[in-house]
């Protein structure tokens, strides 16, 4: 039975031991598994990992102390026909203008070895002759012809000098005229009139005799006071003064002298005429071939230095003066007067000089004014032939244009009938006012001829000087004979400027792109585009009117008076209800 008992216990302890727990805390249990409360925790961290949001897993990963790692993106879609972003200063392109500016100082480099290779060698005059032409820029077929034309030796320069300005705007000197003579240092002043003693009576022959006196009298304002008192000095005198007060270097004698020419203007008016005024001009620095208003205004090179020494006070005093005394000039003196001032203008020193160029707009508004109604029609006429006849170059009938004033009527008036002689080639247009001779349909056909195709110039210069004439010419382009009080000629002249406008900007397109080395042809290119914008912004009666989609888009064009009829039934209604109240 014990050893029944034993075996019984073998069983139950063997039975026992394959019912035991694996990986429990008992010392016979010990493996190699990992623990079950282990397991199951790292299974339960892994779930809750995933219903963490975003945010909170960082924040964690951040509290641990492990570094977070960057959530990769998918990679965005491109598209195959993406260009590339282009900057306007980029490295490429600084170094193309400097390349560029490099080859426009290499060029004109070139140019100079050529000139003295030219002079040291052959001594051709081929290309002298080129540069010192009147045109303003070597690369005209022109001037490459006479180049070429020369023998073997000058055609391969030209060659060379054509490649070598081919880049930039090569330019000779400005074309300029000069009104008055060459002034130097050395130049010798004209000989002086010899004071008229003989013709003194004896009671002026006390204070003027001697020179020393004769000073003192007019500085101390002795002679001006007696004149102005009634006395009379001879006319051989006053020529005398006049003459002088060209020539005089001192300012205070000078006006001294006009100042007593002017209390004798009623006895001056007799003696001025044509003759005496050229001879004026003559005295202040002019030439015979200048003060004559027939012959021809020819441009030439610039000349530098060509006015070394000033003498504008005196051709300031003598411009007041005819300021002054000209209510009092006969016309034609006014008229001769006048054309000798446009001339002047042509000359650039003029403009240049501020305070003769104000003196100078003084004087012609006031010719202007002076002119009596009678003969002002015969005073644009003499003016407008003249010029016309002796000027080309539009650039200087520009000039001339430019430098009349717009502050009177008469002087626009003036200005516009010149405009429109230089832009017709016709002194017609200076017989009447612009407003009964000019239309917008004449400008418009003006612009289709040929000297307003930008293609045919070489110079832009000139193509912009024309445009400038054209658009003075336009001023406000309405005319006597389509009175714009009438809706329907309104209507009609609005649509001539549209189209007048229009005209203008087709210029653009033959002068094409503006390269950097072509400063006049930017400039063409500015003026024709501010123009025509001038045009359709001034001109029009009213402004254009423009299309808004979402603007009374409800409403019919018989909308008002649907709204009236509802507005009155609105007030009836109110009236009514409130007749009711007081009825109550």
């Amino acid at each position: 039975m014990a050893r029944g008992d034993a075996a019984g216990l073998v069983g139950i302890g063997e039975l026992s031991g394959e019912r035991e727990i694996q990986n429990s805390d008992e010392e016979a249990s010990d493996s190699s598994l990992e623990d079950l409360g282990a397991l199951l925790a790292s299974r339960v961290s892994e779930i809750r990992a995933r219903k963490t949001p975003a945010t909170e897993l960082v924040t964690s990963l951040h509290s641990s102390g492990v570094t977070p790692r960057r959530r990769q993106r998918p990679a965005r879609y491109r598209s195959p026909t993406q260009q590339t972003p282009t900057y306007k200063y980029d490295l490429h392109s600084l170094a193309k203008a400097a390349r560029r500016e490099d080859a426009t100082e290499a060029s004109a480099q070139r140019v100079q070895e050529l000139w003295a290779l030219e002079k040291e060698t052959t001594g051709d005059e081929s290309i002298a002759e080129a540069m010192g032409s009147s045109s303003t820029a070597v690369g005209e077929p022109a001037a490459w012809q006479s180049v070429i034309s020369k023998q073997e030796t000058s055609r391969r320069l030209g060659r060379c000098l054509q490649q070598a300005v081919e880049p930039t705007e090569f330019e000779a000197r400005p074309q300029r005229w000069y009104f008055f003579a060459i002034q130097t240092p050395d130049t010798e002043a004209p000989q002086a009139t010899p004071f008229p003693l003989s013709s003194l009576p004896v009671k002026w022959r006390v204070h003027l005799e001697e020179p020393g006196a004769r000073d003192d009298a007019f500085l101390s304002g002795f002679v001006e006071d007696m004149v102005a008192m009634g006395k009379t000095l001879p006319n051989q005198l006053l020529l005398w003064l006049l003459d002088e007060s060209c020539r005089q270097k001192s300012d205070f004698l000078r006006s001294a002298y006009l100042n007593v020419l002017r209390q004798s203007a009623c006895q001056l008016q007799l003696l001025i005429d044509t003759e005496l005024i050229q001879q004026i001009f003559v005295n202040l620095g002019a030439t015979e071939q200048t003060t004559d208003i027939t012959h021809n205004i020819e441009s030439v090179k610039e000349i530098p230095d060509y006015y070394s020494r000033s003498a504008w006070p005196a051709l300031r005093a003598i411009l007041q003066f005819f300021t002054d005394i000209a209510h009092l000039l006969q016309q034609e003196s006014l008229a001769y007067i006048a054309c000798l001032l446009l001339r002047m203008s042509i000359d650039s020193i003029v403009v240049e000089t501020v305070d003769l160029y104000v003196t100078f707009q003084q004087i012609v508004c006031k010719l202007c004014c002076c002119t009596s109604c009678d003969y002002w029609d015969d005073l644009c006429i003499m003016i407008c032939t003249s010029l016309l006849n002796t000027l080309e170059l539009p650039s200087l009938r520009l000039q001339v244009v430019e430098s009349i004033p717009s502050i009177v009527p008469r002087s626009h008036d003036l200005r516009r009938r010149l405009a429109l002689c230089f832009l017709f080639n016709d002194s017609t247009y200076a017989k009447s006012h612009p407003h009964q001779l000019a239309d917008l349909s004449i400008l418009i056909e003006r612009l289709e001829q040929d000297d307003f195709q930008s293609r045919c110039y070489q110079d832009y210069r000139q193509l912009k000087a024309l445009v400038m004439l054209l658009d003075i010419a336009a001023d406000d382009g309405q005319s006597s004979q389509r009175p714009i009080s009438d809706p329907a000629v309104e209507t009609n002249f609005n649509d001539d400027v549209e189209q007048f406008s229009a005209s203008v900007r087709r210029l653009l397109g033959g002068i094409g792109a503006p390269q950097t080395g072509y400063i006049s042809k930017i400039q063409a290119k500015e003026m024709i585009e501010m123009i025509s914008q001038r045009i359709i912004h001034t001109m029009r009666t009213k402004p254009k009117p423009v299309h808004e989609w979402f603007v009374d888009s409800g409403k019919s064009s018989d909308g008002m008076p649907v709204e009236r009829q509802r507005m009155a039934d609105f007030v009836a209604k109110i009236k009514g209800a409130g007749t009711g109240d007081r009825g109550l």
